[in-house]
């Protein structure tokens, strides 16, 4: 069985479409298969794309789209979410604030990332890499400018979410490694309405090659944490 093989949630969002092209590059991953809730075509035949419904993932069908493959991954990167779009926005002040726009945000950024890797857990390396992109505006001891309700909420649920996964992992003899990573300000279609001329960024592509270099690295003795891209610790 080929066991070389890379799994993308979010596969045609700026950072997961990078992540894509910068793992067919990739000469140990032989498959690659990408997740979206957009369709897409496979132009390669070591690249498999599906589509999934980010209210309800069905968890019986995303498992059987990658046992189609007949692969076991070592490799898995989260990449969705959003801050705007979809009945969210970015709150600048209490007044701002809706319930629709929290459970959306909520539903987006710290359910569907759970459930994504629920889905996947069976299908995987037992020393499997996990990574799923949170951000840093998720740290609550961090927050210094305000602003921002529903995504800074749904990124901290996300960190606990995961940090409690994590936790029921580590008992198991032989499990999977999940890290939670800020992947640094990377300009995409969801972020270049807030960056401004001194935001200093990256480019998709340059995040891919950081976010791979960081999954192909010893996370061992980082399981269950939140890392910069660079795998220094981010407070919680």
């Amino acid at each position: 069985m080929n066991t070389d093989a890379a799994i993308v949630f979010g596969a045609t969002g700026g950072i997961g479409a990078a992540l894509i092209n910068r793992l067919l590059q990739h000469a140990s991953y032989r498959t690659v298969i990408g997740f979206s809730r957009r369709p897409c075509s496979s132009l390669c035949d070591r690249l498999g794309y599906y589509t999934f419904d980010p209210q309800q993932p069905d968890q019986a069908a995303l498992r059987a789209s990658i046992d189609r493959h007949g692969v076991t991954p070592r490799t898995v990167i989260v990449a969705t979410g959003g801050l705007d779009g979809d009945g969210m926005f970015p709150e600048k002040n209490l007044g701002r604030v809706t319930a629709q726009s929290l459970l959306a945000s909520f539903n987006l950024n710290a359910i569907l990332p759970l459930m994504l890797v629920k889905a996947c857990l069976p299908v995987l390396k037992p020393d499997a890499n996990i990574l799923v992109l949170s951000a840093k505006v998720g740290s609550i001891d961090d927050n210094r400018y305000g602003g921002w309700y529903g995504y800074r909420m749904s990124k901290s649920a996300l960190n606990m979410g995961m940090k409690t996964l994590a936790i029921e992992l580590a008992r198991r003899k032989h499990h999977p490694n999940l890290l939670l990573v800020h992947p640094g300000t990377t300009r995409t279609e969801m972020s270049s309405p807030y960056l401004h001329s001194d935001t200093y960024f990256a480019e998709p592509d340059k995040t891919a090659d950081r976010l791979l270099e960081l999954a192909n690295s010893e996370l061992a003795q980082k399981h269950g944490q939140f890392v910069h891209w660079d795998g220094s610790t981010i407070r919680w």
